[in-house]
Order: structure tokens, then C-alpha cells, then sequence
């Protein structure tokens, strides 16, 4: 997965299609800094704390090249995706000039847009060094989880994971939405078919439950005869 902690600033003055888009980002487990007016957005640029940039490109007053020129001035490197319109054929061309990394045409589907993300941090991640990889994280309740680190944090504490606990820990976070199944995590973790006979996994899934008790909100559900879910509750 490469939606894994990243921070997107996006900018999109349309109301609907930034509640929209932004309401799906976070669905999908990104985490989303939406401005809808463009001279805020580039104020907000040197304090805003993000990995990507998502910026339509007609703006009131500040556009979304102003904003792409700023990010690269203050934080040279961040991937830039630019949202243009289908009637402007112009601006993905001047947008690719300046260095963007990809582009999308209105109206788009949420879909193609989270593909784009993922194939424009995929490029990022694996021109960066493994000291910028290893910020990446994503969020479990209270918990920040460093999947690269095999590291836990929650308020100034760290916890450190073996690598089966972390890999465990990642795959129910990935499977989140769903189930993860005795299979998939024997197969996974283990590399071996389901074995009924075996209680490593949930002697894991019970150092996992002890970890994570700091943050009440968090269960690891046990769905009898299939496996385990994890649930984060409000």
C-alpha cells in the first residue's frame, strides 16, 4: 500500500467536489488539508505539514501555479498534482513545464485521483532515502504506526515491534475495511497455509491487544472461525 500516512494539501475552491474528494481521501486512509481559497492556501504553505500537493489550477486571485511556485521555493521536492480544466489544454502543458508530477482533467472520478496519488508517491518513495521513508506512518487511534520502523508511538513513547508483530499489525490495518482471515495471516506472516493446529497467531493477536490497550477505542475483533478485525470505535 502507498497511502500509508501521507498528507495531502489540497487545494479546491468548488465546495462540493472538495468535500467530496476530500471525504473519499480520508475513507481511503489519507490524511487531507483542504483550503478552498487560494490566497490562504499559499500562506498556509510554510506552516502546513504534507507530502503531496493536490492544487486546482483555476483559483481566484492566487492560482494554483502561485501555490506550486511557493511549495517549490519552501519545500523543494513534494510531488505536485495539478487538477485542470477539460476546456484548458494549455495548463497541463505550463503545469508539466514547472514540474508537476501528474495532472488530472475535471470532472474526474475519486477513484482515478487516489490511483494517480498512489503511482505519483510510489515514484516519490522510491527516490528517497530510507530516513524519509521511515516518516511515514499512519494513524491507529491515538497510536502513530511506523510500518518501515517497526515502531509504535503514542503522546512521547515509543514502542518498539517485532517484525511479526509489525507485519501483523500492518495487515489489519490494510484489511481494515474487511476481515483478515487465519489463511491470509498464516500465508502472509508465516508463509504457510492456515494451521488449526497452531496458536501463533493468536498469541500475537494478544500481544497486539496489550500494545494497543492505551487507546481504549481499539479492538482487535475476533470473528469466530474466520479471523480478526480491527476497529477503531469514536
Amino acid at each position: 500500500m502507498i497511502d500509508k500516512g501521507i498528507k495531502i494539501f489540497f487545494v479546491e475552491d468548488d465546495t462540493n467536489l472538495g468535500f467530496v474528494t476530500k471525504d473519499y481521501l480520508e475513507s481511503e486512509g489519507f490524511d487531507v488539508q483542504h483550503i478552498a481559497d487560494g490566497k490562504e492556501a499559499y500562506d498556509a504553505v510554510e506552516e502546513a505539514d504534507f507530502n503531496l500537493a493536490v492544487l486546482d489550477i483555476m483559483l481566484p486571485g492566487v492560482d494554483g501555479y502561485d501555490i506550486a511556485r511557493k511549495i517549490q521555493k519552501v519545500k523543494p521536492g513534494t510531488p505536485i498534482i495539478f487538477l485542470t480544466a477539460k476546456s484548458m489544454p494549455g495548463d497541463r502543458v505550463e503545469g508539466l513545464r514547472m514540474g508537476a508530477d501528474d495532472y488530472i482533467t475535471k470532472p474526474f472520478h475519486t477513484e482515478e485521483l487516489k490511483l494517480r496519488i498512489d503511482s505519483v508517491m510510489k515514484h516519490y518513495l522510491l527516490n528517497i532515502d530510507n530516513k524519509a521513508r521511515n516518516k511515514i506512518y499512519v494513524r491507529i487511534g491515538k497510536y502513530r504506526f511506523y510500518p518501515e520502523m517497526s515502531l509504535l508511538k503514542i503522546a512521547d513513547d515509543e514502542i518498539e515491534l517485532t517484525s511479526r508483530e509489525s507485519d501483523l499489525l500492518n495487515l489489519l490495518y490494510e484489511n481494515r475495511s474487511g476481515l483478515v482471515t487465519r489463511d491470509m495471516a498464516f500465508r502472509k506472516i508465516w508463509g504457510i497455509p492456515d494451521d488449526p493446529g497452531s496458536r501463533n497467531l493468536d498469541v500475537y493477536i494478544g500481544k497486539l491487544r496489550k500494545i494497543l490497550s492505551r487507546d481504549p477505542r481499539i479492538f482487535i475483533r475476533s470473528v469466530h472461525g474466520k479471523g480478526y478485525k480491527l476497529e477503531v470505535r469514536s
